[in-house]
């Protein structure tokens, strides 16, 4: 349990980079464990049905007014399996994903998250959200 703590304090989106979908849903889904507690059957089925992940750089139009700015930051394209979602939509699941990855992106980068389904495709794809992860 020490050394996935210690894998936590040293997590960023670089982790993923390297890695094939499959690979990244498992290295993402072995990071998501660390914050439930082992009784908790749904939250678990959820990071279960995380069946990949590829994170890849990318160069985008920053968001804001004033001059156009383009910035270097991370697309995140996540697969689920809405199986382990009870008949509920992963969504939610999405959103919290979403968040998480942007606080491990630094704020001079940003990322963009794209959430599909096995079953029915894109479910939802959010826009540019800069990063909060500060660099020191």
């Amino acid at each position: 349990m020490a050394w996935r703590l210690i894998r936590q304090l040293g997590f960023n989106y670089l982790s993923l980079t390297d890695l094939n979908h499959r690979e990244g849903g498992q290295g993402l889904r072995d990071m998501l464990r660390l914050f439930v507690t082992s009784d908790d059957a749904a939250q678990l089925r959820q990071i279960d049905s995380l069946i990949g992940s590829k994170v890849k750089p990318v160069t985008r139009r920053l968001p804001g007014s004033g001059p156009i700015i383009y910035g270097r930051g991370v697309q995140c394209q996540l697969t689920v399996d809405e199986a382990g979602f009870s008949g509920i939509s992963p969504y939610l699941f999405g959103v919290v994903l979403e968040q998480f990855l942007t606080r491990h992106v630094s704020v001079n980068s940003f990322t963009e998250t794209e959430l599909d389904s096995i079953h029915r495709g894109r479910v939802h794809r959010w826009p540019v959200r800069m990063g909060t992860r500060s660099t020191v």
